[in-house]
Protein backbone atom coordinates (compact mmCIF):
# COMPACT_ATOMS: atom_id res chain seq x y z
CA UNK A 1 0.00 0.00 0.00
CA UNK A 2 1.00 3.85 0.30
CA UNK A 3 1.66 3.93 -3.46
CA UNK A 4 1.39 7.62 -4.38
CA UNK A 5 -0.55 8.03 -7.83
CA UNK A 6 1.02 7.62 -8.54
CA UNK A 7 -1.19 6.88 -9.38
CA UNK A 8 -25.57 -5.39 -19.61
CA UNK A 9 -27.69 -6.24 -19.28
CA UNK A 10 -28.13 -8.34 -16.30
CA UNK A 11 -30.72 -10.85 -16.24
CA UNK A 12 -34.03 -9.73 -14.08
CA UNK A 13 -33.17 -9.78 -10.55
CA UNK A 14 -35.10 -11.05 -7.59
CA UNK A 15 -35.50 -8.89 -4.67
CA UNK A 16 -35.51 -10.15 -1.08
CA UNK A 17 -34.77 -8.82 2.15
CA UNK A 18 -31.78 -9.47 3.99
CA UNK A 19 -30.77 -9.76 7.93
CA UNK A 20 -30.24 -6.43 8.21
CA UNK A 21 -33.29 -5.25 7.04
CA UNK A 22 -31.99 -3.78 3.69
CA UNK A 23 -33.38 -4.72 0.34
CA UNK A 24 -31.07 -6.11 -2.10
CA UNK A 25 -30.38 -8.60 -4.79
CA UNK A 26 -29.07 -12.03 -4.31
CA UNK A 27 -26.35 -13.80 -6.65
CA UNK A 28 -28.38 -16.62 -7.46
CA UNK A 29 -31.42 -13.82 -8.29
CA UNK A 30 -29.37 -12.01 -10.93
CA UNK A 31 -29.11 -15.55 -12.56
CA UNK A 32 -32.69 -16.32 -12.33
CA UNK A 33 -32.40 -20.21 -11.62
CA UNK A 34 -29.79 -20.81 -8.52
CA UNK A 35 -28.87 -23.92 -10.39
CA UNK A 36 -28.13 -21.94 -13.37
CA UNK A 37 -23.54 -22.08 -13.39
CA UNK A 38 -22.14 -18.58 -14.10
CA UNK A 39 -20.44 -20.43 -16.54
CA UNK A 40 -22.93 -21.27 -18.62
CA UNK A 41 -22.94 -17.40 -19.50
CA UNK A 42 -20.52 -16.98 -22.34
CA UNK A 43 -17.60 -14.67 -22.92
CA UNK A 44 -19.61 -13.39 -26.27
CA UNK A 45 -22.61 -12.25 -24.26
CA UNK A 46 -21.10 -9.89 -22.29
CA UNK A 47 -22.66 -6.81 -22.61
CA UNK A 48 -19.30 -5.00 -23.64
CA UNK A 49 -18.86 -1.38 -24.53
CA UNK A 50 -19.13 -1.08 -28.21
CA UNK A 51 -16.10 0.58 -29.36
CA UNK A 52 -17.38 1.81 -32.88
CA UNK A 53 -15.86 1.66 -36.18
CA UNK A 54 -15.57 5.48 -36.75
CA UNK A 55 -12.07 5.43 -34.41
CA UNK A 56 -10.03 4.62 -36.86
CA UNK A 57 -8.16 8.78 -37.47
CA UNK A 58 -5.27 9.79 -34.91
CA UNK A 59 -5.39 12.88 -34.30
CA UNK A 60 -2.38 15.53 -32.86
CA UNK A 61 -3.09 18.10 -30.99
CA UNK A 62 0.01 21.36 -30.35
CA UNK A 63 1.33 22.60 -27.93
CA UNK A 64 0.06 26.07 -28.83
CA UNK A 65 -3.94 25.01 -28.84
CA UNK A 66 -3.38 23.74 -24.99
CA UNK A 67 -4.84 25.53 -21.96
CA UNK A 68 -2.19 26.03 -19.61
CA UNK A 69 -3.06 27.43 -15.52
CA UNK A 70 -0.27 28.10 -12.88
CA UNK A 71 3.33 28.56 -13.72
CA UNK A 72 2.35 26.33 -17.12
CA UNK A 73 3.64 28.35 -20.22
CA UNK A 74 4.16 28.16 -23.50
CA UNK A 75 7.75 28.07 -25.00
CA UNK A 76 8.09 27.80 -28.99
CA UNK A 77 6.62 24.78 -29.62
CA UNK A 78 6.71 23.08 -25.79
CA UNK A 79 5.00 23.64 -22.78
CA UNK A 80 7.43 24.22 -19.88
CA UNK A 81 7.01 25.41 -16.00
CA UNK A 82 4.05 22.32 -15.08
CA UNK A 83 6.00 21.91 -11.85
CA UNK A 84 3.96 22.83 -9.08
CA UNK A 85 0.02 22.11 -7.23
CA UNK A 86 -2.04 24.67 -9.03
CA UNK A 87 0.13 24.15 -12.85
CA UNK A 88 -1.66 22.16 -15.26
CA UNK A 89 -1.94 21.70 -19.30
CA UNK A 90 -5.46 20.97 -21.26
CA UNK A 91 -5.83 19.71 -24.39
CA UNK A 92 -9.04 19.32 -26.58
CA UNK A 93 -10.09 16.32 -28.21
CA UNK A 94 -13.10 16.06 -30.47
CA UNK A 95 -13.71 12.21 -31.10
CA UNK A 96 -15.86 11.02 -34.03
CA UNK A 97 -16.99 7.80 -32.37
CA UNK A 98 -16.24 5.67 -29.19
CA UNK A 99 -13.43 3.86 -28.61
CA UNK A 100 -9.90 2.71 -26.96
CA UNK A 101 -6.80 6.07 -27.43
CA UNK A 102 -3.27 5.51 -26.87
CA UNK A 103 -2.76 8.98 -26.02
CA UNK A 104 1.04 9.67 -26.43
CA UNK A 105 2.64 13.26 -25.04
CA UNK A 106 5.63 14.55 -26.51
CA UNK A 107 8.02 15.06 -23.77
CA UNK A 108 11.47 16.43 -22.81
CA UNK A 109 13.29 15.74 -19.51
CA UNK A 110 14.21 13.36 -16.76
CA UNK A 111 13.29 9.89 -18.13
CA UNK A 112 11.87 8.99 -14.72
CA UNK A 113 9.68 11.83 -13.91
CA UNK A 114 5.92 10.45 -13.30
CA UNK A 115 3.22 13.24 -14.18
CA UNK A 116 -0.84 12.70 -14.27
CA UNK A 117 -2.72 12.30 -17.18
CA UNK A 118 -7.11 13.15 -16.02
CA UNK A 119 -9.42 12.61 -19.23
CA UNK A 120 -12.88 14.86 -18.23
CA UNK A 121 -11.79 15.10 -14.47
CA UNK A 122 -10.74 11.53 -13.77
CA UNK A 123 -7.00 10.64 -13.25
CA UNK A 124 -6.90 7.79 -15.70
CA UNK A 125 -2.88 7.34 -16.01
CA UNK A 126 0.80 7.94 -15.12
CA UNK A 127 3.27 8.94 -17.86
CA UNK A 128 7.04 9.51 -18.13
CA UNK A 129 9.20 10.73 -21.10
CA UNK A 130 10.16 7.18 -20.77
CA UNK A 131 6.78 5.91 -21.09
CA UNK A 132 4.95 8.79 -22.97
CA UNK A 133 1.85 6.72 -23.66
CA UNK A 134 -1.49 6.53 -21.30
CA UNK A 135 -3.29 3.46 -23.12
CA UNK A 136 -6.52 2.04 -23.82
CA UNK A 137 -7.93 5.29 -22.22
CA UNK A 138 -11.91 4.43 -23.37
CA UNK A 139 -13.46 8.16 -25.54
CA UNK A 140 -16.93 8.70 -25.98
CA UNK A 141 -17.62 10.47 -29.18
CA UNK A 142 -17.84 14.01 -28.77
CA UNK A 143 -15.33 16.15 -27.10
CA UNK A 144 -12.78 15.45 -24.11
CA UNK A 145 -10.19 17.21 -21.77
CA UNK A 146 -6.97 15.93 -21.43
CA UNK A 147 -5.65 17.40 -18.62
CA UNK A 148 -1.96 16.88 -17.03
CA UNK A 149 -0.95 17.56 -13.59
CA UNK A 150 2.22 16.93 -12.25
CA UNK A 151 3.31 14.44 -9.84
CA UNK A 152 7.19 14.99 -9.93
CA UNK A 153 6.74 18.30 -12.70
CA UNK A 154 10.08 19.19 -14.38
CA UNK A 155 9.15 17.46 -17.57
CA UNK A 156 8.76 20.03 -20.56
CA UNK A 157 5.74 18.73 -22.86
CA UNK A 158 4.79 19.76 -26.47
CA UNK A 159 1.96 18.04 -28.31
CA UNK A 160 -0.55 15.34 -27.50
CA UNK A 161 -1.09 12.31 -30.04
CA UNK A 162 -4.57 10.40 -30.04
CA UNK A 163 -4.23 7.00 -31.85
CA UNK A 164 -6.89 4.41 -31.81
CA UNK A 165 -5.81 1.17 -30.38
CA UNK A 166 -7.36 -1.93 -30.05
CA UNK A 167 -7.35 -4.58 -26.85
CA UNK A 168 -9.70 -7.42 -26.86
CA UNK A 169 -11.82 -6.65 -23.71
CA UNK A 170 -13.72 -10.26 -24.35
CA UNK A 171 -10.74 -12.06 -24.79
CA UNK A 172 -9.02 -10.85 -21.87
CA UNK A 173 -12.79 -12.11 -19.81
CA UNK A 174 -11.81 -15.76 -21.16
CA UNK A 175 -9.86 -17.19 -18.42
CA UNK A 176 -9.49 -21.38 -19.11
CA UNK A 177 -5.96 -21.52 -16.91
CA UNK A 178 -6.61 -24.19 -14.03
CA UNK A 179 -4.54 -23.33 -10.69
CA UNK A 180 -0.92 -23.00 -10.36
CA UNK A 181 -0.97 -25.42 -7.67
CA UNK A 182 -2.71 -28.91 -9.28
CA UNK A 183 -2.79 -29.86 -5.68
CA UNK A 184 -5.27 -27.40 -4.84
CA UNK A 185 -7.87 -28.75 -2.10
CA UNK A 186 -11.53 -28.60 -2.93
CA UNK A 187 -12.33 -25.44 -1.02
CA UNK A 188 -9.97 -23.56 -3.42
CA UNK A 189 -10.88 -24.59 -6.30
CA UNK A 190 -14.27 -24.32 -5.56
CA UNK A 191 -13.35 -20.70 -4.99
CA UNK A 192 -10.86 -20.34 -7.81
CA UNK A 193 -14.12 -21.90 -9.85
CA UNK A 194 -16.65 -18.71 -8.82
CA UNK A 195 -14.14 -16.61 -9.03
CA UNK A 196 -13.49 -17.61 -13.32
CA UNK A 197 -17.52 -17.90 -13.53
CA UNK A 198 -17.83 -13.89 -12.12
CA UNK A 199 -15.20 -12.73 -14.31
CA UNK A 200 -16.46 -10.00 -16.63
CA UNK A 201 -19.69 -10.18 -15.21
CA UNK A 202 -19.26 -8.71 -11.72
CA UNK A 203 -17.09 -7.12 -9.44
CA UNK A 204 -16.38 -8.16 -6.12
CA UNK A 205 -16.44 -5.47 -3.30
CA UNK A 206 -13.55 -5.30 -1.04
CA UNK A 207 -11.95 -3.62 2.16
CA UNK A 208 -9.00 -4.11 4.10
CA UNK A 209 -10.00 -4.07 8.22
CA UNK A 210 -7.63 -5.63 10.57
CA UNK A 211 -10.05 -6.87 13.09
CA UNK A 212 -12.68 -8.38 10.64
CA UNK A 213 -16.31 -7.81 11.39
CA UNK A 214 -14.61 -5.99 15.09
CA UNK A 215 -13.34 -3.70 12.51
CA UNK A 216 -14.48 0.53 12.21
CA UNK A 217 -14.38 -0.66 8.79
CA UNK A 218 -16.48 -2.94 8.24
CA UNK A 219 -19.24 -1.03 10.92
CA UNK A 220 -18.99 2.15 8.89
CA UNK A 221 -20.02 0.17 5.74
CA UNK A 222 -22.88 -1.57 7.06
CA UNK A 223 -24.06 1.25 8.31
CA UNK A 224 -23.90 3.22 5.78
CA UNK A 225 -24.64 0.74 3.07
CA UNK A 226 -26.80 -2.06 4.55
CA UNK A 227 -24.87 -4.26 3.10
CA UNK A 228 -20.75 -5.32 3.71
CA UNK A 229 -17.77 -6.39 1.37
CA UNK A 230 -17.13 -9.56 -0.42
CA UNK A 231 -13.87 -9.89 0.36
CA UNK A 232 -11.95 -8.95 3.31
CA UNK A 233 -8.19 -8.25 3.11
CA UNK A 234 -5.82 -9.07 6.20
CA UNK A 235 -2.35 -8.93 7.15
CA UNK A 236 0.04 -11.43 8.01
CA UNK A 237 3.33 -9.78 7.84
CA UNK A 238 3.49 -9.75 11.75
CA UNK A 239 3.54 -13.98 11.77
CA UNK A 240 7.09 -13.55 11.40
CA UNK A 241 10.34 -14.06 13.82
CA UNK A 242 11.15 -10.46 13.50
CA UNK A 243 7.63 -9.18 14.64
CA UNK A 244 7.19 -11.91 17.11
CA UNK A 245 10.70 -11.36 18.67
CA UNK A 246 9.54 -7.99 19.67
CA UNK A 247 5.43 -9.47 20.97
CA UNK A 248 3.69 -8.34 18.18
CA UNK A 249 0.24 -9.24 18.51
CA UNK A 250 -1.73 -10.84 15.69
CA UNK A 251 -4.82 -12.40 15.12
CA UNK A 252 -5.47 -12.30 10.85
CA UNK A 253 -6.22 -16.09 11.14
CA UNK A 254 -9.01 -15.75 13.49
CA UNK A 255 -10.50 -13.02 11.52
CA UNK A 256 -9.97 -14.81 8.25
CA UNK A 257 -11.97 -18.41 9.53
CA UNK A 258 -14.97 -15.97 11.02
CA UNK A 259 -15.00 -14.58 8.00
CA UNK A 260 -15.00 -17.02 5.91
CA UNK A 261 -17.13 -19.57 7.78
CA UNK A 262 -19.68 -17.18 10.20
CA UNK A 263 -19.78 -14.23 7.63
CA UNK A 264 -19.69 -16.40 4.05
CA UNK A 265 -16.69 -14.36 2.86
CA UNK A 266 -13.66 -14.94 0.58
CA UNK A 267 -10.25 -13.59 2.53
CA UNK A 268 -7.49 -11.79 0.25
CA UNK A 269 -4.08 -11.65 2.30
CA UNK A 270 -0.79 -9.44 1.95
CA UNK A 271 2.67 -9.55 3.77
CA UNK A 272 3.82 -6.21 4.66
CA UNK A 273 7.15 -8.98 5.80
CA UNK A 274 8.64 -7.72 8.40
CA UNK A 275 12.55 -7.96 8.79
CA UNK A 276 14.44 -10.26 10.72
CA UNK A 277 16.01 -8.98 14.11
CA UNK A 278 19.34 -8.70 12.54
CA UNK A 279 18.30 -6.98 9.52
CA UNK A 280 16.19 -3.82 11.25
CA UNK A 281 18.26 -0.64 9.93
CA UNK A 282 20.21 0.77 12.89
CA UNK A 283 18.17 3.66 14.05
CA UNK A 284 14.91 2.23 12.93
CA UNK A 285 11.67 0.66 14.49
CA UNK A 286 10.86 -2.76 14.02
CA UNK A 287 7.36 -2.62 12.99
CA UNK A 288 8.60 -0.23 9.64
CA UNK A 289 11.01 -3.09 8.89
CA UNK A 290 8.91 -4.21 5.83
CA UNK A 291 9.91 -0.75 4.48
CA UNK A 292 13.18 -0.64 2.34
CA UNK A 293 14.48 2.44 4.46
CA UNK A 294 14.06 0.51 7.33
CA UNK A 295 15.68 -2.68 6.35
CA UNK A 296 19.31 -4.10 5.46
CA UNK A 297 18.17 -6.88 3.29
CA UNK A 298 19.70 -6.96 -0.06
CA UNK A 299 17.90 -9.44 -1.99
CA UNK A 300 20.47 -9.22 -5.17
CA UNK A 301 22.73 -10.18 -2.57
CA UNK A 302 20.52 -13.21 -0.95
CA UNK A 303 19.40 -14.44 -3.90
CA UNK A 304 22.82 -14.94 -5.70
CA UNK A 305 23.91 -16.66 -2.84
CA UNK A 306 26.08 -13.93 -1.34
CA UNK A 307 23.87 -13.95 1.95
CA UNK A 308 22.85 -17.34 3.18
CA UNK A 309 22.20 -15.71 6.75
CA UNK A 310 19.74 -13.69 5.59
CA UNK A 311 18.19 -16.79 3.22
CA UNK A 312 17.80 -18.81 6.07
CA UNK A 313 16.35 -16.17 8.72
CA UNK A 314 13.79 -15.56 5.29
CA UNK A 315 13.27 -19.20 4.93
CA UNK A 316 12.33 -19.32 8.86
CA UNK A 317 9.71 -16.56 8.23
CA UNK A 318 8.42 -18.39 5.45
CA UNK A 319 7.96 -21.88 8.16
CA UNK A 320 6.30 -19.70 10.43
CA UNK A 321 3.84 -18.40 7.47
CA UNK A 322 3.59 -21.92 6.67
CA UNK A 323 2.40 -22.76 10.02
CA UNK A 324 -0.55 -20.17 9.98
CA UNK A 325 -1.72 -20.79 6.68
CA UNK A 326 -1.60 -24.28 7.15
CA UNK A 327 -4.30 -23.66 10.52
CA UNK A 328 -6.39 -22.01 7.85
CA UNK A 329 -6.06 -24.97 5.51
CA UNK A 330 -7.04 -27.89 8.64
CA UNK A 331 -10.05 -25.97 8.63
CA UNK A 332 -11.32 -25.66 4.71
CA UNK A 333 -10.41 -22.20 4.36
CA UNK A 334 -9.04 -21.00 0.95
CA UNK A 335 -6.85 -17.83 0.88
CA UNK A 336 -6.34 -14.93 -2.40
CA UNK A 337 -2.79 -15.04 -0.96
CA UNK A 338 -0.69 -11.94 -2.17
CA UNK A 339 2.82 -11.44 -0.45
CA UNK A 340 5.69 -9.42 -1.96
CA UNK A 341 3.06 -6.82 -3.38
CA UNK A 342 4.15 -3.69 -5.33
CA UNK A 343 7.84 -4.93 -5.94
CA UNK A 344 8.69 -2.39 -9.04
CA UNK A 345 7.94 0.22 -6.43
CA UNK A 346 11.01 -0.43 -4.76
CA UNK A 347 9.48 0.67 -1.21
CA UNK A 348 9.49 -2.49 0.22
CA UNK A 349 12.76 -4.41 0.71
CA UNK A 350 11.36 -7.07 -1.84
CA UNK A 351 11.03 -4.61 -4.28
CA UNK A 352 14.52 -2.68 -3.61
CA UNK A 353 16.20 -5.06 -5.82
CA UNK A 354 16.73 -6.28 -9.16
CA UNK A 355 13.37 -7.87 -11.11
CA UNK A 356 15.48 -10.61 -11.72
CA UNK A 357 16.52 -11.44 -7.29
CA UNK A 358 12.46 -10.81 -6.99
CA UNK A 359 11.14 -13.31 -9.20
CA UNK A 360 14.07 -16.01 -7.67
CA UNK A 361 12.61 -15.11 -4.56
CA UNK A 362 8.90 -15.47 -5.39
CA UNK A 363 9.36 -18.34 -7.17
CA UNK A 364 11.31 -19.60 -3.44
CA UNK A 365 7.95 -18.58 -1.51
CA UNK A 366 6.00 -20.51 -3.72
CA UNK A 367 7.95 -23.60 -4.61
CA UNK A 368 8.68 -23.57 -0.17
CA UNK A 369 4.77 -23.19 0.66
CA UNK A 370 3.35 -25.16 -1.86
CA UNK A 371 6.14 -27.68 -2.24
CA UNK A 372 7.87 -28.26 0.93
CA UNK A 373 5.04 -27.38 3.52
CA UNK A 374 2.18 -28.41 1.39
CA UNK A 375 0.16 -25.51 1.91
CA UNK A 376 -2.66 -26.21 -0.65
CA UNK A 377 -5.61 -23.53 0.37
CA UNK A 378 -3.29 -20.52 -1.60
CA UNK A 379 -4.44 -18.89 -4.54
CA UNK A 380 -1.65 -16.85 -5.90
CA UNK A 381 -2.03 -13.18 -6.62
CA UNK A 382 1.07 -11.50 -7.80
CA UNK A 383 1.34 -7.66 -7.68
CA UNK A 384 4.43 -6.15 -8.92
CA UNK A 385 2.99 -3.64 -10.44
CA UNK A 386 5.35 -4.36 -13.77
CA UNK A 387 5.47 -7.00 -16.16
CA UNK A 388 9.58 -6.73 -15.87
CA UNK A 389 8.36 -8.43 -12.48
CA UNK A 390 6.02 -11.28 -13.81
CA UNK A 391 7.42 -14.48 -12.16
CA UNK A 392 5.71 -16.54 -14.68
CA UNK A 393 2.31 -18.42 -15.32
CA UNK A 394 2.95 -21.43 -13.37
CA UNK A 395 3.32 -19.72 -10.64
CA UNK A 396 0.21 -16.93 -10.71
CA UNK A 397 -2.72 -17.24 -10.65
CA UNK A 398 -4.49 -13.61 -10.10
CA UNK A 399 -2.88 -10.73 -11.69
CA UNK A 400 -3.29 -7.68 -10.10
CA UNK A 401 -2.91 -4.11 -9.33
CA UNK A 402 -2.30 -1.36 -6.44
CA UNK A 403 -3.69 2.09 -7.15
CA UNK A 404 -4.09 5.22 -5.37
CA UNK A 405 -5.32 7.78 -7.68
CA UNK A 406 -6.28 11.03 -5.03
CA UNK A 407 -9.42 12.11 -3.47
CA UNK A 408 -12.59 11.15 -5.04
CA UNK A 409 -10.94 9.99 -8.14
CA UNK A 410 -13.90 7.07 -9.20
CA UNK A 411 -12.28 6.25 -12.93
CA UNK A 412 -11.91 3.15 -13.88
CA UNK A 413 -8.12 2.77 -14.60
CA UNK A 414 -8.79 0.96 -17.86
CA UNK A 415 -5.37 1.78 -18.75
CA UNK A 416 -3.86 -0.26 -16.35
CA UNK A 417 -6.57 -3.02 -16.34
CA UNK A 418 -5.52 -3.36 -19.72
CA UNK A 419 -1.29 -3.42 -18.93
CA UNK A 420 -2.54 -5.52 -15.96
CA UNK A 421 -4.20 -7.91 -18.38
CA UNK A 422 -0.76 -8.34 -20.42
CA UNK A 423 1.38 -9.28 -17.81
CA UNK A 424 1.04 -13.06 -18.55
CA UNK A 425 1.44 -15.31 -21.27
CA UNK A 426 -1.89 -16.60 -20.87
CA UNK A 427 -4.99 -15.25 -19.61
CA UNK A 428 -4.89 -14.69 -15.81
CA UNK A 429 -8.27 -13.25 -13.70
CA UNK A 430 -7.28 -9.54 -13.50
CA UNK A 431 -7.67 -7.71 -9.65
CA UNK A 432 -7.69 -4.25 -8.37
CA UNK A 433 -6.04 -5.62 -5.06
CA UNK A 434 -5.78 -2.27 -3.40
CA UNK A 435 -7.12 1.03 -4.39
CA UNK A 436 -7.80 4.44 -2.30
CA UNK A 437 -10.73 5.25 -3.69
CA UNK A 438 -14.01 3.07 -4.37
CA UNK A 439 -14.18 3.15 -8.39
CA UNK A 440 -17.69 4.21 -9.78
CA UNK A 441 -19.27 0.90 -11.43
CA UNK A 442 -20.82 2.72 -14.16
CA UNK A 443 -17.21 3.75 -15.65
CA UNK A 444 -15.78 0.48 -14.93
CA UNK A 445 -18.29 -1.29 -17.06
CA UNK A 446 -18.61 1.45 -19.59
CA UNK A 447 -14.55 1.44 -20.35
CA UNK A 448 -14.46 -2.36 -19.76
CA UNK A 449 -12.16 -2.23 -16.64
CA UNK A 450 -13.92 -5.21 -14.88
CA UNK A 451 -11.88 -5.89 -12.09
CA UNK A 452 -12.51 -8.75 -10.80
CA UNK A 453 -12.52 -7.10 -7.28
CA UNK A 454 -11.68 -3.64 -5.77
CA UNK A 455 -9.84 -3.78 -2.34
CA UNK A 456 -10.43 -0.46 -0.45
CA UNK A 457 -7.36 0.22 1.66
CA UNK A 458 -8.17 0.34 5.39
CA UNK A 459 -7.66 3.53 7.85
CA UNK A 460 -8.29 6.97 6.65
CA UNK A 461 -9.33 5.45 3.23
CA UNK A 462 -12.43 4.30 5.06
CA UNK A 463 -12.85 5.69 8.34
CA UNK A 464 -11.91 8.34 10.27
CA UNK A 465 -12.00 8.49 14.46
CA UNK A 466 -14.05 5.29 14.37
CA UNK A 467 -16.78 6.64 11.19
CA UNK A 468 -16.88 6.76 7.76
CA UNK A 469 -14.93 8.91 6.10
CA UNK A 470 -15.35 10.49 3.00
CA UNK A 471 -12.21 11.82 1.78
CA UNK A 472 -11.54 9.67 -0.51
CA UNK A 473 -14.87 8.14 -1.43
CA UNK A 474 -17.89 10.13 -0.50
CA UNK A 475 -20.94 8.40 0.85
CA UNK A 476 -23.10 8.47 -2.39
CA UNK A 477 -20.27 6.76 -4.43
CA UNK A 478 -19.76 4.35 -1.82
CA UNK A 479 -23.84 3.45 -1.45
CA UNK A 480 -23.84 3.27 -5.59
CA UNK A 481 -20.84 1.10 -5.70
CA UNK A 482 -22.78 -1.52 -3.21
CA UNK A 483 -25.65 -0.98 -4.52
CA UNK A 484 -25.00 -1.67 -8.34
CA UNK A 485 -26.00 -4.45 -10.54
CA UNK A 486 -22.49 -4.87 -11.26
CA UNK A 487 -21.07 -5.21 -7.88
CA UNK A 488 -21.20 -8.19 -5.84
CA UNK A 489 -21.48 -7.82 -1.85
CA UNK A 490 -20.85 -10.27 1.04
CA UNK A 491 -25.22 -10.77 1.01
CA UNK A 492 -24.88 -11.84 -2.36
CA UNK A 493 -22.11 -14.32 -2.07
CA UNK A 494 -23.18 -18.16 -2.80
CA UNK A 495 -22.59 -20.70 -0.59
CA UNK A 496 -18.87 -21.49 -1.50
CA UNK A 497 -18.29 -24.29 0.62
CA UNK A 498 -20.79 -25.87 -1.45
CA UNK A 499 -19.87 -24.51 -4.90
CA UNK A 500 -20.69 -26.49 -7.90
Amino acid sequence: MKRILKIAAVMTAAVLTLMTGCEKTTIDAKYGDKKTKFAEVPITELSLTDPGEGNTVSQEIPASDATVTGGARLAGSMITGMNAEGDSITYSLSIPAAGWYDLTFEQSGDATRVNNVSVDGYRQAEITPANPTAQFIYLGSGDHQITLTPSWGWVDFGKLTATPTDFDFADAYNVTAELSNPNADEHTKMLYKFLKDIYGRYTLSGQYADSGRESDEYKAILDATGDSFAVLGLDMGEYVHGAQANGAEVHSVEYAHDWYYNAGGIVQVCVHWISPVAYVTDGCRWWESFRAEASDIDLDLVMNGGDDRCLEKLDDDIEDLAEQLNLLQEDGVPILFRPLHEASGGWFWWGECEPESYIKFWRHLYDKLTNEYGINNLIWVWNGQSADWYPGDDVVDIVAWDIYPGEREYGSASPIFAECAQCPGENKLTALAETGCVPDPDLTWRDNARWLLWGTWSGEFCVQNGVLSEQYTDKEMLKKAYASEHTLTLSELPNLRKYE
